[in-house]
């Protein structure tokens, strides 16, 4: 019996934690409905009293004309544009790797080439004549080697003069394979498929190691690399999108960010993020500007007002409101973000509250005003 008492007492009790959630949400909905029916309230009084401020010929003489906005919350979000380049992972300066008088360049700018095609040829006359030389030395090595290993077989002759023979022809293979890879050096060839974007040589100059002699691109694989202050850490994600401008084609995409760098530079105090933009954009080319707008301050419901209006004394900042009366009263606030523009309100202000946003330099707290212009911040 003891059991379903106990049973019956816990089931009330959670039908009635139950209850209590869902009137909870209901209070709270309701409460939510009377804020916007007092919001919307105020504001048509508003709208009465400065109508017949407008109209009544009777009122005080020494009321001071102010307009005003009526606080509202907005969704809010602060942009900062910044500048990048584009770029490409294959954009290539290529140079020989050995010295020498190039002969032949076998492709012009703007050209499209593929993996492996011939670029430009180095004079290989030396190594070519290295070669021969090796190969006839490499003909009367073999011919000897085996001439040694016959008569080693018959008993004939020492074994150190057919090892001898041996490695002088082994040594001549060798050294005629590592001519062939000298030889390859004297062609350069294409790494990848692209485009020859320049030709920095001519035929018959004289070429040498790490100097350039063509650059190659291919537009396929672009990137936007871009600097951000570390005041962005946390503000944004991969895969978040954003809003490029190509200024010089006069069009905006929007891009998802790639990459976030992971060390901040700690002269510039900045971070990379990497955005890949998706292939088919027309006239897209390496170093090309592109203006990039990334969200600095984002918020579904804020109060904000224009920062203009914010003053300071000693006590802290400060704006100055009509209460009731069409007084004036300075109102304490916190500020939780501050733009050029736009400053977002942390607390001192309520929905509903009337700022004073023309007029607020001839008044100061306790005057009287007459309301001739109102509407909604949002």
């Amino acid at each position: 019996m003891t059991r379903f008492k106990l049973l019956a007492i816990t089931l009330t009790v959670f039908l009635m934690s139950c209850g209590e959630a869902g009137k909870i949400e209901k209070l709270k909905k309701e409460l939510k409905e009377k804020k916007q029916e007092l919001a919307s309230v105020n504001k048509e009084i508003l709208d009465l009293q400065t109508e017949i401020d407008l109209l009544d010929t009777t009122a005080k003489e020494n009321t001071i004309p102010v307009k005003v906005d009526t606080l509202g919350h907005s969704k809010f979000s602060n942009m900062v544009t910044l500048q990048g380049l584009v770029k490409s992972d294959k954009n290539i300066r290529m140079s020989s790797e050995v010295p020498g008088r190039i002969e032949k360049i076998y492709v012009r700018e703007g050209q499209k080439v593929s993996f492996g095609q011939a670029l430009v040829k180095m004079n290989s006359e030396m190594i070519s004549s290295q070669i021969n030389e090796l190969k006839s030395a490499l003909k009367l090595a073999q011919a000897t080697y085996e001439k040694q290993n016959r008569l080693w077989q018959k008993e004939i002759g020492s074994e150190i003069q057919l090892l001898q023979a041996k490695t002088n022809y082994e040594n001549l293979q060798k050294a005629i394979e590592t001519a062939k890879v000298q030889l390859n050096k004297h062609l350069l060839t294409a790494p990848s498929n692209g485009y020859v974007e320049n030709i920095l040589s001519n035929e018959g100059q004289m070429a040498a190691p790490g100097l350039p002699l063509i650059e190659m691109t291919n537009n396929k694989t672009l990137e936007l690399n871009l600097k951000v202050s570390e005041k962005f850490l946390g503000k944004l994600t991969t895969g978040q999108t954003v809003e490029i401008q190509y200024p010089s084609i006069s069009k905006t995409f929007k891009e998802k960010i790639d990459a976030i760098g992971s060390v901040i530079d700690q002269n510039s105090r900045t971070f990379n993020i990497t955005i890949r933009p998706k292939n088919g954009i027309p006239f897209l080319k390496p170093n090309m500007l592109a203006l990039v707008n990334l969200p600095s301050f984002q918020a579904e419901q804020a109060i904000n007002i224009p920062t203009k209006l914010i003053r300071q004394d000693s006590r802290g900042n400060f704006v100055l409101s009509v209460n009731s009366d069409k007084q004036v009263e300075k109102v304490y606030i916190q500020i939780e973000e501050q733009f050029a523009d736009k400053t977002i309100i942390k607390s001192g202000v309520t929905v509903g509250q009337l700022i004073i946003t023309e007029g607020f330099t001839n008044v100061i707290p306790g005057d009287l005003v007459k309301i001739i212009s109102s509407k909604r911040i949002e």
